[in-house]
Formats: C-alpha cells, sequence, structure tokens
C-alpha cells in the first residue's frame, strides 16, 4: 500500500493534519491504536467530564473524509527507510494480529508523549493488604471511568491524591456522587487556580490600559487571596516571583471555591505514604479516613516511540520545533512544545507541510540545511523551570512591563482608550 503521508496518532494534531493532507491533495493513511480517534480524549477523559470534546472530534474527522482514510485498532510496530525519500511502515491490526506495510514518502508523528497514568505504588505509596477501601484513577483507566464519578459515594470519605485538573474533577465528580467529605492532599507548588465565574473581571482588571503591570497584578493577587485562596486554604498556590520560578499549569475553575465554601473540601498540603485499616496515612502521621482513594499523579511521558527505535528518533531528537531528526520529511505536532512555540501545534504543522512543498519542489536539501536542534531541557531546568509550561512564551511572561508581549498591548489599548 502506498501513499503520500502516512500519520500515525488520531488525536487532536493527526486530525489537524489528516485535513492538511486533504487540503493539499495529498493522499494519507492515519493509524490510530484505539478503535476511535480522539486521541487522550478518548483514551483518559472520563464520560462524567464537562470538558467533552470526543463528538466534536468525530464529526470533524467525518465531515473531513479522515475516518476513510484511517486504520483504527492498528498499531506502527517500525519504521525504516528504503531510501532518501522513501519509508516503509510495517503495522499490526490489534484486532485480528494481521501485519501489513505501508510505503511513504512523508512521515508525520502526532502520537504524543503522554503515556499511562502513574499509580499509587509508582508515586511512592504503599497499598497495605488491610485497605478496605477502593483504590482508583483520576482518569480513564483501561477502558473504564474513575470510580469518583460511577459509584454511589454516600456516607464515603474520598481521599485525592493531587492538584490538577483530573484531581478537581475527581473531586467534583465524587461529590456528585454524595461524597461525605473530599480531601485533596497535593505537594507544595505554585500554581494559577482562577474561579471561572470571575474570569471576565480578572480579565478586565488585567487588560485595563494605562495602569502599570505590576500593580494591576497586585490587585489580582490581592482579590484572589482575600476571597478565593485564603477561605479555600490554598493561599500556598499563589504564584510568587519572577515568571521563570512559577509553575503556570494553571485552571479556571469553581469546584475549589465552591465545595469548600459548602464545607465538603478540604485542600492540605502533605504526601501519602501508606493506605492501611485506618485509612490513607500521610508523611506528618496524619490519618486521613478513606473510602475512596484517587490517584491524580499525572501521566507519564513517552519521549521514545518504540516504532522509531529504528531510526534512532524520538521527541528528543526535536529540530526547529516541528521536525524529527535532521530530515524535512518527518513531522512531527504536539502540545508538549507549546511552551516554545507560541501557536503551538498549529505551528508546528504549519512548518512541516511548508516543509513538504518544498520537498515536492525539490528543495529537500536546503530546508536540510536550515534544520536546527531544538532543545528542550528537563522540567526543572532552565525556562522549563517550576513547570513544563513555564517558558519564555506563556502569556503570564506580560508581567513585565518591558516585555514585548505587554508593551503592544499596553499601548494599543492606550491609544485605543483616548480615541474612545
Amino acid at each position: 500500500m502506498q501513499c503520500d503521508m502516512v500519520i500515525i496518532g488520531g488525536g487532536i494534531c493527526g486530525l489537524l493534519a489528516a485535513r492538511q493532507c486533504r487540503d493539499m491533495g495529498l493522499s494519507y493513511t492515519l493509524i490510530e491504536r484505539e478503535k476511535r480517534l480522539g486521541g487522550n480524549w478518548h483514551t483518559k477523559a472520563n464520560d462524567h467530564s464537562f470538558l467533552q470534546v470526543r463528538e466534536q472530534l468525530e464529526a470533524f474527522a467525518s465531515d473531513n473524509a479522515v475516518t476513510s482514510n484511517s486504520l483504527l485498532s492498528t498499531e506502527a510496530v517500525d519504521v525504516t527507510q528504503m531510501a532518501a525519500d522513501r519509508f516503509l511502515v510495517n503495522c499490526k491490526s490489534l484486532v485480528t494480529g494481521e501485519e501489513s506495510v505501508m510505503e511513504t514518502a512523508f512521515l508525520c508523528v502526532t502520537c504524543g508523549i503522554l503515556g499511562d497514568q502513574w499509580t499509587a505504588e509508582e508515586r511512592g505509596v504503599e497499598v497495605g493488604q488491610g485497605y478496605r477501601g477502593k483504590l482508583t484513577q483520576a482518569g480513564r483507566h483501561l477502558g473504564m471511568d474513575s470510580l469518583a464519578g460511577t459509584v454511589d459515594l454516600a456516607g464515603k470519605r474520598v481521599v485525592v491524591m493531587g492538584s490538577g485538573s483530573f484531581a478537581i474533577e475527581a473531586a467534583e465528580a465524587a461529590a456528585r456522587q454524595n461524597a461525605q467529605h473530599i480531601t485533596i492532599v497535593s505537594r507544595p507548588r505554585y500554581r494559577w487556580v482562577l474561579p471561572f465565574s470571575r474570569q471576565f473581571i480578572l480579565a478586565a482588571v488585567a487588560f485595563a490600559p494605562l495602569v502599570p503591570w505590576r500593580l494591576k497584578m497586585r490587585a489580582v493577587e490581592w482579590y484572589l487571596r482575600k476571597f478565593f485562596y485564603g477561605p479555600c486554604g490554598i493561599d500556598h498556590w499563589l504564584p510568587r516571583g519572577a515568571p521563570a520560578d512559577m509553575d503556570y499549569s494553571g485552571q479556571s475553575n469553581d469546584g475549589y471555591f465552591r465545595l469548600t465554601h459548602e464545607g465538603r473540601l478540604t485542600c492540605i498540603v502533605d504526601r501519602v505514604v501508606k493506605l492501611d485499616a485506618e485509612g490513607a496515612r500521610l508523611a506528618s502521621r496524619k490519618i486521613l479516613p478513606c473510602d475512596l482513594f484517587v490517584v491524580a499523579a499525572g501521566c507519564k511521558y513517552n519521549l521514545q516511540p518504540p516504532f522509531l527505535a529504528s531510526l534512532g528518533l524520538g521527541f528528543h531528537d526535536l529540530h526547529s520545533y516541528a521536525f524529527l531528526g535532521r530530515n524535512p520529511r518527518i513531522g512531527t505536532a504536539s502540545d508538549f512544545v507549546f511552551a516554545f512555540v507560541p501557536a503551538g501545534p498549529l505551528k508546528q504543522l504549519e512548518m512541516f507541510f511548508h516543509s513538504v512543498q518544498c520537498c515536492r519542489a525539490g528543495k529537500e536539501a536546503e530546508v536540510a540545511r536550515a534544520l536546527e536542534p531544538t532543545a528542550l531541557p528537563h522540567h526543572t531546568e532552565g525556562p522549563m523551570k517550576g513547570g513544563r509550561m513555564a517558558g519564555s512564551y506563556t502569556w503570564f511572561q506580560t508581567r513585565s512591563p518591558w516585555s514585548p508581549l505587554n508593551l503592544p498591548i499596553e499601548v494599543g489599548m492606550g491609544f485605543l482608550s483616548i480615541l474612545l
């Protein structure tokens, strides 16, 4: 089987790449190991989540004829380069076990880097034999939704390990299932949790013209600390210091504040070390009664897709933000580098498909010479310090009055206010 491009991964980036192929008149085949398109929105998003885009993604795939060009429940096993401009992609059906080979001129890797969710044991929690409660992941796991939103929790006490979006989603789901009380146990970290119901007020203050940015930020911080962070016991989360020292993996959600106001949620800084007959034991030696323990500790990163092993490539070989290795014919798009690319995956795809056009026009050597390695340091180093979203292109960098991201906004809004 031959085609112009093979796309590996049927998430949002894979669907966008497929549409771009259609718009450019390129024949393509999309390989997805799951039985449905959607990527993480299919494999990790719970049905009880209020954030649902699976139906929209499937409608997008149908409208752009992506489904008819896709091999679902199929895994890319290996990729080999047979010539300078030809690749062989070995595939295997996860249903029948049948193997197939595709020949292509271009390869677009959109499988992402998120792997399985961390388990309690992998995060250092000892699960004793005497523990009588239930244990569940916060996200969808092995095709099953989190127990936090699927079982009756009337009179039950829930402990959630983690503080990210999956953690608060699990807390809200448990509250809807009539849990008696929910406790979120998190490590000490800085993160923005903006009340969803006040987002427009905060935005109006942030973009007020002719007001020094530092003054506006202090007003926002005081408002959040006084009426939201402080009463909810999460004052320690409010970001402080220079932008490079902060973790901007924030969220806009009323769950923390609403449930705390109702007396159904408590947030504490600690570490769960063991689950036993008495409940969840913390590093501080405190014991929390626990009928359901929810692990919301994030996902593992997979920087080395197995099918790229024979090529000696991986996401650590990123070049010019959109290529794997110094090869104009192997592109990638993923949100894990959006801290470095202002427009995110869309810009990555734009760069890669421009390279495709150049290669087809006989300018492949010129593109190859222009490619440069893109350094993505560990999340505790350099511009990644404090979290993978703390890159120099984050919106919060605009707190500096001399930031190129802030000054045009201030000047533009100032002139606009004068004209009006």
